[in-house]
């Protein structure tokens, strides 16, 4: 958590450098500061896990709302996955939303979603955790443009 800065920096320092990075329009909302608590009771246990010396913690963290244009919109990628109780997939509003037929969303969302994850992997080495809670898609009319991934200090 203490170290979260730091990763950002390093993080936004490559995508600063990467023009194609750049063209995609990645966004990485990054950790401005972080906080730990150190509890004397598990910090003093010999051999314990690292996991005893987080037991509480704070991040504060850019807002993804900052980096968005005014037609844009930021949806989590595990919202992609509700559905309302009339038994809809959120996604297949985006879907119509869009005008496009769902195999040309999906080549859209594809598109969106890949490049700019594997061009960190296999550029630089580095892996996020691009679960559906740290993955953000950003939508225009509900085809997807651009990728923000977040919370990513713990990850690469």
């Amino acid at each position: 958590t203490e170290l979260a800065p730091t990763v950002t920096e390093y993080i936004k320092g490559i995508y600063e450098r990467d023009d194609f990075l750049q063209e995609q329009g990645l966004i990485l909302p990054g950790e401005i500061a972080g906080l730990n608590y150190d509890h004397a009771d598990f910090t003093d246990i010999d051999g314990s896990p690292y996991q005893y010396h987080e037991l509480l913690g704070a991040v504060w963290r850019e807002s993804i709302y900052t980096f968005l244009e005014d037609d844009e919109r930021a949806i989590t990628l595990s919202s992609l996955m509700h559905v309302d109780g009339a038994g809809e997939p959120f996604v297949s509003r985006l879907v119509e939303q869009s005008g496009l037929s769902l195999d040309e969303w999906l080549g859209e969302f594809f598109d969106t979603v890949l490049p700019p994850l594997l061009h960190f992997l296999y550029r630089y080495g580095t892996v996020f955790s691009p679960h559906g809670q740290n993955t953000i898609l950003v939508v225009e009319d509900g085809v997807p443009t651009r990728l923000a991934v977040k919370d990513f200090a713990d990850d690469v």
